[in-house]
């Protein structure tokens, strides 16, 4: 407060700058006379062809596109992770058998029985089956 009243007291109200008398209302008159006038030459150098950019959309749309690879890298590694782990899972449910027994034998019989349930065919279909060839 004491620097204000210090610098009033020094400077007084008066402000130093002014504007020209009718200064903003000729303003847009002095501009206009400063350009000058040509007739417009259409000619292949200065013709202005104006061309909707296809960028627009690519930035637009670059992150929602780094977004969906995103998620698809994330799914993938995720579905070979847990593909990864059923096939331990499954290695590991299989008992070892010894030199005498014979892994594919079971295990063609167990494919069949899964085949069967799957085509839904019971005893008397797979017969006809077998006796058409």
């Amino acid at each position: 407060m004491e620097i204000e009243h210090q610098l009033h007291s020094t400077y007084g109200n008066k402000r130093p700058f002014t504007v020209p008398d009718n200064y903003f209302s000729d303003l847009s008159s002095q501009i206009m006379a400063k350009i000058p006038v040509e007739d417009p030459v259409n000619t292949p150098e200065n013709t202005v062809k104006t061309k909707k950019s296809h960028f627009a959309l690519i930035r637009r749309v670059r992150p929602l596109a780094i977004a969906a690879a995103m998620i698809g890298v994330i799914v993938i590694a995720f579905w070979s992770f847990a593909d990864y782990t059923s096939n331990q899972k499954r290695a590991a449910d299989i008992p070892e058998k010894g030199v005498g027994e014979s892994l594919s034998k079971a295990t063609s019989s167990d494919s069949f029985d899964e085949a069967a349930d799957y085509m839904m065919m019971d005893e008397d279909d797979m017969y006809a089956y077998v006796a058409d060839q």
